[in-house]
């Protein structure tokens, strides 16, 4: 996102700034056709790597390189736009978030200011993740990767020049092969380190370092240039609409558009091209000049508008957010950039280095304050922090959900009547679990015995194995596969996943080499156990309305009834439904809803009157379980009780 001029300006480069920021804007905005607009953060790797080492090899070339001089410019350019966006973004925090999002916004405030906010994001979750959308600060972790990059890179660049003189773009090169093979490895192995760590990332910016090192392309061939400018448009184009958070990323994925962005950057240096016309088209140069502010601002109006919306924007409120961000970025480059560059800033040294030294001082401050006071929870009403409070328990049996936990088959819990063998068992993640308290007191009911089997984000699917998870994943299988040894009786498999989370898992290959996609796995599952009735459960909806948090929101910022629409409950199915309907063909499989029981025409309630169905934005409460007590009673009835109704 941030970058240096070189010595000779050159427009188009602000023009593929243009189109690394609006891909990224519009693919955080949730706009369809960008599914892949990610790849935007890779291009501005490719032009920052490009620029910066274009400086750093004309002032060493000139004997003029100073340490101090570098760092000097960098905070210049950083500083004070990141931190007028922090600022704004800690009382936007103030004014609305609840004390867990507050302390969440604290870690992140500190870990912003020091440049490890991607050390942060990567120990807490992935990219992908739907509580990644409550981030304020998310988007800093691609500042963080630049400056650690930075702080390294100059002295490679000086201690390597005298170190291996000719052999020093030989060294680069290397480095930079093994950044990339260490990135296609993680992303299969570890994915929230191959995306969120520098050493993954670290070709991608020395990308951009070689086009500094190369001659620029032979003039008075313009069909050459021509040629090289409309693929290196192509390369970036097309995973900006092909790619989607399926993608393995960054990985081997990220070579088209870093390629397409250096091919660019090459054949601009001729400048002949219609594409570099086209990027040196007026307002695109100015798109790319405020594209380092816009990218600060973009993302902390879009979730601070749907942290206050509590539910999915409008299409006119998205427009509105993105027009919000492109105006403050407008004013941020114009009053708050431009002042502090260049040779002529008012600023001296000493004066930035202190008001920056105070600024990171100050905003640590707050942060730490946030996070050591709990999310400073004076801030607000008596009766919202009443709600925050009432976390109703998922279910009484924590120790019965963690299966990777347990050493035996003999440690999963038996729940139900007890006293006999167990006649089904409950499988899956954390969404099967929460079904715990509303089965088991169906079977109690019912004289039955069940056993227990769910981990959190498990698949339970032969082969099925999820990226950085493989060991996990292939030692619950084989556990899986002795518990049903052991429990010959069992007949009936109550399967649930929070199926849209699951069929966006990156899958890795199994112990057999071969990868097996979702609906293949399961269809596996059926096959290898022909003689068990498998009963699917469609999902339970999920919102930010609900839970405690969900509710107190809608409380305290935007006073509405909690209440999921049901045409959004469906469209949360749409997602689900063709897959369980492919499994429910199966001779040993079936497909049932939970919906009649958590909603009606008016939509789907986290509440009933004092009674709070949900103990989060997805997981029911085990009084909301305890809803569906009459669903797998029926269940139980109809397939272990009676005698069965379907083959």
């Amino acid at each position: 996102m941030s970058g240096e001029r070189h010595l000779k300006y050159r427009p188009d480069i602000d023009g593929l700034r243009a189109v690394a920021v609006l891909a990224v804007v519009f693919y955080h905005a949730g706009l369809t056709p960008f599914s892949g607009g990610f790849v935007g953060v890779d291009v501005f790797f490719v032009i920052s790597g490009f620029l910066i080492t274009s400086i750093l090899r004309d002032e060493i070339a000139r004997g003029r390189f100073r340490l101090a001089n570098f760092y000097d410019r960098r905070v210049r350019r950083l500083f004070p736009a990141l931190f007028v966006v922090l600022a704004a973004s800690s009382i936007a925090a103030w004014a609305m978030l609840l004390p867990e999002d507050m302390r969440n916004f604290g870690q992140s405030l500190v870990a912003a200011n020091l440049f490890v906010s991607n050390l942060l994001f990567w120990k807490e979750a992935g990219y992908f993740d739907t509580a990644a959308e409550l981030k304020p600060l998310l988007h800093t972790w691609s500042l963080a990767v630049e400056e650690q990059y930075y702080l390294l890179f100059p002295l490679l660049i000086v201690g390597g020049a005298r170190a291996f003189r000719a052999a020093l773009g030989a060294v680069l090169a290397a480095i930079g092969a093994a950044s990339l093979a260490l990135a296609a490895w993680q992303v299969s192995h570890a994915p929230d380190a191959a995306f969120f760590l520098l050493p993954a990332r670290f070709w991608e910016l020395l990308t951009g370092a070689a086009l500094a090192f190369l001659p620029g392309p032979a003039t008075g061939r313009r069909g050459v240039t021509e040629a090289i400018a409309t693929c290196g448009l192509g390369l970036i184009a097309l995973p900006i609409f092909a790619y989607s958070d399926l993608t393995p990323f960054p990985g081997l994925a990220a070579i088209l558009p870093c390629l397409g962005a250096a091919l660019l950057i090459y054949a601009g240096a001729d400048g002949r091209s219609r594409v570099h016309g086209v990027l040196r088209w007026a307002p695109a140069v100015f798109f790319g000049r405020i594209s380092y502010s816009l990218y600060l601002w973009h993302w902390p109006v879009l979730v601070f508008a749907k942290y206050y919306a509590v539910r999915p924007l409008t299409a006119v409120e998205t427009g509105s957010a993105i027009c919000l961000s492109v105006a403050l970025a407008a004013l941020s480059w114009r009053f708050v950039e431009q002042p502090f560059r260049g040779r002529r800033s008012a600023f001296g040294r000493r004066t930035v280095l202190a008001g920056a030294a105070l600024a990171t001082t100050l905003a640590v401050a707050f942060g730490l304050a946030a996070d050591r006071s709990e999310g400073l929870p004076g801030r607000l009403p008596a009766d919202v922090l009443a709600l925050t409070s009432e976390a109703p328990h998922i279910h009484a049996r924590r120790d019965c959900h963690f299966a990777s936990e347990k050493a035996s088959v003999s440690d999963f819990c038996l729940r139900g009547a007890g006293g006999q063998a167990p006649r089904f068992l409950l499988l899956g993640d954390s969404h099967a679990d929460m079904h715990g308290p509303g089965l088991f007191a169906a079977a109690a009911a019912l004289g039955l015995t069940g056993v227990q089997f769910t981990d959190y984000g498990y698949v339970p699917a032969p082969g099925y194995a999820r990226a950085g998870d493989q060991g996990r994943y292939a030692g619950n299988h084989a556990m899986l596969d002795e518990l049903l040894a052991a429990y010959p009786e069992i007949d009936l498999v109550i399967y649930a996943l929070f199926w849209n989370q699951a069929l966006g898992y990156p899958v890795a290959a199994g112990p057999d080499g071969t990868t097996h996609p979702l609906p293949d796995a399961l269809r596996n599952l059926l096959k290898k156990y022909p003689h068990k009735r498998f009963v699917f459960l469609e999902d339970v909806p999920n919102s930010a309305v609900l839970g405690p948090n969900g509710l107190a929101r809608a409380a305290y910022l935007n006073p509405a009834p909690a209440v999921v629409p049901r045409a959004e409950y469906e469209a949360q199915l749409d997602r689900h439904r063709p897959l369980l309907a492919a499994l429910a063909r199966a001779p040993n499989a079936v497909a049932i809803s939970v919906a009649p029981q958590l909603c009606d025409a008016g939509g789907c309630s986290g509440r009933d009157g004092d009674v709070l169905l949900y103990r989060d934005t997805d997981h029911l409460s085990e009084k909301g379980s305890l809803r569906l007590k009459g669903v797998f009673g029926d269940l139980l009835r109809e397939y272990l009780v009676a005698p069965r109704g379907r083959s």
